[in-house]
């Protein structure tokens, strides 16, 4: 079972926004991270974000009853269902269909969805299944989630396409498996059960026949459980994983945290402060969504990525004589990094050199310890010695 629904469960069955600070990740991504919580709410869940910004989630109030929210800015909308014993909102797309699930009279779970600021749109899923929690929604209207088998119980995940055609994930009979977000490109992310016991990630492709194709794993390296929550239509993916216990971790729980995939780089998602950090979601923009602990608190958190210093080479967050190494080092070289090809033409040269020049000059906001115009003059001229020196030595 997922992080997220293990959550949604104890909720059913049982706006200020504070900086936290910024931490810095592999290949130099930084995040300013904010804590969300509903106004007078006891625990507060962040579980969607659209390319506008609109967060949806859940929240308990004072009674410890759950409602689902949107955030749009700083005003919150509650959400909930009809006659409902509990309410959870998942996701919403940019037209603002929101989705959820309910805990109705017969303590089953239910899904819905509606369009944002329009109660009389509310509509339950016609998903066949004893529990029915959606995950994710794209701005086609597809839909995805997991429901429980009427036959054995299991989870499966689901594929809710317009025009009410239902589908059903179950790749590896016997084992259940979860769909959590689909893109508008029709990529989609989940979970399957592993043998022994854990979970995996999958990323799978929507065919135009509306089935699920070409599945992979993604497994965090050294993890022993992994699952995947979201993905935006750059293919960034967030999850959250489970480590091996070490030594000087308690008995229990395993130790759990976030994390972002690009291409094939995995970094550790940690609100600063955290015992625990889960993503549930990612926009566009590459803002992320999700809850963690802090003391007996569990909140939302916001971590929108913070953009590099014009001239900072190496991502350290200043442009110093660091980045000008680096330059120099890498001067007449193919197939270099982005962040050294300022001019995206495959090569470090010259050209690339001025535009770094300019970019030092034009920074508002840069180091006193940048390499002034002389510097780079000198640099350049180094850098023209040696390649004519080595050429004539060929």
């Amino acid at each position: 079972m997922s992080f997220k629904r293990r959550t949604l469960y104890r909720w059913l069955f049982s706006a200020c926004v504070a900086c936290l600070g910024e931490t810095g990740f592999a290949q130099g991504v930084k995040y300013q991270f904010n804590s969300l919580q509903v106004p007078g709410s006891l625990e507060t869940i962040a579980s969607g974000i659209t390319g506008a910004g609109w967060i949806v989630g859940s929240f308990q109030d004072a009674d410890s009853i759950s409602h689902g929210f949107l955030l749009d800015g700083q005003n919150f909308e509650v959400i909930d269902a009809p006659n409902a014993l509990g309410t959870l909102a998942v996701d919403v797309n940019d037209s603002g269909t929101i989705i959820g699930s309910f805990l109705d009279g017969d303590f089953t779970l239910q899904g819905f969805r509606m369009q944002r600021g329009e109660p009389e749109s509310f509509e339950i899923l016609p998903i066949p299944g004893l529990d029915v929690i959606p995950a994710g929604i794209n701005e086609a209207g597809v839909i995805v989630g997991l429901a429980s088998s009427t036959e054995t119980g299991l989870d499966q995940g689901f594929l809710l396409r317009p025009g009410e055609n239902v589908g059903i994930f179950d790749p590896f009979p016997g084992s259940p498996a979860v769909l959590a977000s689909v893109n508008d490109v029709g990529e989609i992310v989940g979970e399957f059960a592993d043998i022994l016991g854990g979970t995996r990630g999958l990323l799978a492709e929507l065919s135009d026949a509306g089935t699920v194709e070409n599945v992979r794993e993604i497994v965090v390296p050294r993890s022993i459980s992994t699952t995947v929550t979201g993905i935006n239509n750059a293919g960034q993916i967030v999850g959250n994983f489970t480590r091996p216990r070490g030594p000087d971790d308690p008995p229990q729980p395993d130790p759990q945290g976030g994390f972002v995939l690009e291409g094939l780089a995995f970094t550790e998602l940690d609100v600063p402060g955290a015992s625990l950090t889960l993503a549930s979601d990612i926009n566009d923009t590459g803002t992320i969504v999700g809850e963690f602990l802090a003391g007996d608190d569990r909140l939302g958190f916001v971590a929108v990525p913070q953009l590099p210093l014009p001239g900072d080479v190496d991502q350290d967050g200043d442009v110093d004589l660091q980045d000008f190494s680096i330059l120099k080092d890498n001067f007449g070289r193919s197939s270099v990094v982005a962040a050294l090809d300022a001019n995206a033409d495959g090569l470090m040269d010259l050209n690339d050199l001025a535009l770094f020049k300019a970019r030092i000059q034009g920074a508002e906001t840069v180091p006193v310890s940048e390499p002034g115009t002389w510097l780079l003059g000198i640099f350049a001229v180094t850098c023209l010695y040696i390649g004519t020196r080595n050429h004539a030595g060929q």
